[in-house]
């Protein structure tokens, strides 16, 4: 090194290698909400400082071009996510203070559940449970209740109900993950062919980090709006969060028949 005058060359190559591993996963990770995206997204907009970056630009323009029919950069991305945080803030205080009319909806603070919430999960199997659901690799299929997600309940409008349970992959080299969300009239159900259990959808999620094998602890959640329900994952080792919305509109007119 003291004969080079300790300097160190990289070509576009070595360059290269050291962002596409970063590169690879922004890719996957739009390419997954977009296809937990229940409609066609229309636009969408590169924000924040690596979105700078001409080589990520071209390669997001290039695999999502043909899903996507407008992939824009706003002309201070950075300056823009705080703008957009700032100008979000506002709307909100500006309806909260002046609601009138078509914006008293904004005054609903809790809805109660007509239905409970929960997902399907891959569980030890135990002596007391059902030895004809019992699989060959000694597990059985539940029907995992979210948290206080119940017939009856009384929720907050948009606050996240997270599960009480930890989850994480079924096994250690596992890269990816698929969340099927359930909803029944029974409160207390435990499976997810119990008799009146309705499928609600599914929320796909990336797992990397496989050299951690099954310390990857995942969060699931959903949140209760007026018209819709969210559901969310969040990977607690590298905080990257997913997330999906469904109408709740037929669910309810099934409800009231």
């Amino acid at each position: 090194m003291e004969e080079k005058e300790w300097l160190i060359q990289f070509n576009f190559n070595d360059i290269k290698s050291m962002f596409d591993p970063t590169v690879e996963r922004i890719l996957k990770l739009i390419e997954l909400q977009l296809e937990n995206c229940s409609k066609k997204c229309s636009i969408m907009f590169l924000v924040g400082g690596f979105s700078q970056s001409v080589y990520l630009q071209k390669r997001i323009k290039e695999k999502f071009n043909d899903l996507v029919r407008n992939i824009s950069v706003p002309t201070h991305p950075i300056a823009t996510v705080v703008r957009g945080a700032t100008l979000y803030g506002l709307i909100v205080y500006d309806r909260v203070n002046n609601n009138s009319g078509s914006e008293v909806r904004l005054k609903l603070t809790t809805r109660v559940l007509k239905f409970t919430y929960g997902i399907k999960i891959v569980d030890t199997w135990k002596k007391n449970d059902p030895t004809d659901r019992k699989t060959p690799k000694g597990e059985i299929i539940r029907f995992l209740p979210i948290g206080k997600a119940k017939r009856g309940e009384s929720v907050k409008i948009d606050e996240y109900i997270f599960s009480d349970k930890e989850l994480g992959p079924n096994n250690p080299f596992q890269t990816m993950a698929t969340f099927h969300i359930y909803y029944t009239r029974e409160r207390d159900a435990k499976f997810c062919n119990d008799p009146g259990m309705e499928y609600l959808g599914k929320l796909k999620i990336s797992l990397p980090d496989v050299h951690l094998g099954l310390n990857r602890p995942l969060k699931f959640g959903l949140s209760f709006g007026e018209m819709e329900i969210k559901a969310t994952a969040r990977n607690a080792t590298n905080g990257q969060c997913y997330l999906t919305t469904f109408e709740i509109n037929e669910a309810e007119n099934e409800e009231n028949k």
